[in-house]
């Protein structure tokens, strides 16, 4: 208990007794990367062998070097409503697609991967308003 709390509040929190909780979204809601439309087969599998190295990487974020011109074109070409910087943004298309679309979409992944795996062995409560019926194990508590 921190040095300055109330132990009556306290007593009060023990209702909320877990093996495992989380409090947070599962990016899936914020993932404007699932918009992708009519993407090609080699995109699909650029992209999948990005996000899949990235999440076995920690330490060193390497999305934005790896995003060919090639690339960058066919997810501005695909994203429907593409966001764009305001004129005269130091922030590329490069680090927007890095970042904002596949940064959130890495964030998604590994949220699901990590809160399936937990849940299998642990009791996992996770308070949060995202989708969680992708993950049958975890106990969605709604919003803290």
């Amino acid at each position: 208990m921190p040095d300055v709390s109330n132990p009556d509040f306290i007593k009060k929190l023990y209702q909320y007794k877990s093996d495992i909780a989380f409090i947070g979204s599962l990016y899936t809601e914020k993932n404007p990367y699932d918009s992708l439309r009519n993407t090609s087969d080699f995109f699909n599998g650029y992209m999948d062998g990005l996000i899949e190295a990235q999440l076995k990487v920690y330490g060193y974020y390497f999305v934005q070097e790896a995003l060919t011109e090639n690339i960058i074109e066919e997810f501005k070409k695909c994203m429907p409503d593409f966001y764009t910087q305001p004129q005269g943004s130091y922030i590329t298309d490069r680090a927007t697609i890095a970042q904002y679309y596949i940064g959130n979409k890495i964030a998604a992944v590994e949220r699901q991967r990590l809160l399936s795996l937990l849940s299998e062995k642990y009791d996992v409560d996770l308070y949060t308003g995202s989708d969680t019926s992708s993950l049958p194990h975890i106990h969605n508590r709604g919003f803290a």
